[in-house]
């Protein structure tokens, strides 16, 4: 019977025809020794059966299969990227899974460097990946400022960070890997409710990499920010827009109120009522503020922050039903 590999990578995609043999052939541009111990799962998320297909039946994926790397396709019904990736967890048995979102492309020593952290920091149950931009084009200004909300996080710098207890660690599911047994041990507990669906189609909630880090982290597991863990992060030039960042902004305002409502993460920030009060200020002097500076999209991008703070959290079949 054959061994299973130590490293599952776990892609969730929705017609990802064009994206995923990108991922896939970056894949394969790792150490041969790193290839010998892996295992691929795509996960499709409700793309019609001609995207899976397209994927199944590309160049990259046979180049993967024809070095021995075993490239598995499964569907995950339910709508929701955080649901797609449990999908992929629960589909194999490996010690360490890593997921890669479908516009990822990890660099050459990916696969190697992953489990030399864990094995070298027993205490470490998930690793967070650096990530760097590669845009389409230039942004603008107002938009570069704000990366971070695009799952860039190369500002925190060369350096390893680790976190731990109730501390909230800013973890993404790009590039994240995590040991498997304590991961599902952790998102499975019953006394943590549903989890957020995270993506769902047209959707732009999100928090879910964010709770799966809260989870682990108070199931007694430390979190570690490890730089050398590199990929990229392909940023098209539709997600640059006024109008996408615009309802990113207020998506991501709402599901930061929806895991601040779900788990005890309120200290020392005042409560809902003064957040609120706060960003009724902000409303009320962001054109004026925009209109000093000549930028109506710094104006739009902060009042579009209120609002989502003004409309509160989500309620969970609320984001999937209402595109964001």
């Amino acid at each position: 019977m054959q061994r299973e590999p130590t490293t599952t990578a776990i892609i969730p995609t929705l017609n990802g025809e064009k994206r995923v043999p990108d991922v896939l052939r970056a894949i394969g541009h790792q150490p041969q020794a790193a290839l010998q111990d892996l295992r691929v799962i795509v996960v499709d998320n409700g793309s019609p059966p001609s995207s899976l297909r397209a994927i199944e039946a590309a160049d990259e994926t046979k180049a993967l299969r024809d070095a021995g790397v075993p490239v598995e396709f499964i569907s995950e019904p339910r709508s929701g990227a955080s649901f797609a990736r449990m999908r992929g967890a629960e589909s194999t048995d490996a010690d360490y899974l890593v997921f890669l979102d479908d516009d990822n492309v990890p660099e050459p020593d990916f696969f190697a460097v992953g489990p030399r952290a864990f094995a070298e920091f027993p205490e470490v149950g998930m690793l967070v990946s650096r990530i760097h931009a590669s845009w389409e084009e230039p942004p603008p200004s107002a938009v570069y400022k704000r990366r971070a909300l695009l799952a860039i996080n190369e500002a925190l710098g060369e350096q390893s960070i680790t976190w731990s207890g109730d501390s909230i660690a800013p973890t993404l599911t790009a590039g994240m890997w995590v040991r498997r047994e304590p991961f599902l041990s952790a998102v499975r507990s019953s006394r943590w409710g549903n989890l957020l669906p995270d993506r769902c189609g047209g959707s732009l909630m999100c928090g879910g990499d964010i709770e799966f880090g809260i989870r682990i982290a108070r199931s007694g597991w430390k979190i570690r920010y490890e730089p050398d863990l590199r990929l990229q992060h392909i940023i098209p030039i539709g997600r640059t827009g006024m109008a996408y960042m615009a309802r990113l902004i207020y998506s991501i305002a709402r599901s930061e109120q929806t895991l601040l409502d779900r788990y005890p993460l309120t200290r020392g920030l005042g409560g809902r009522s003064r957040r609120v009060a706060a960003n009724v200020a902000k409303l009320t002097l962001a054109p004026l503020a925009g209109l000093v500076r000549c930028d109506l999209a710094e104006s739009v991008f902060v009042a579009a922050g209120s609002l989502g703070v003004l409309a509160g959290p989500y309620r969970l079949e609320e984001g999937a039903q209402n595109g964001g």
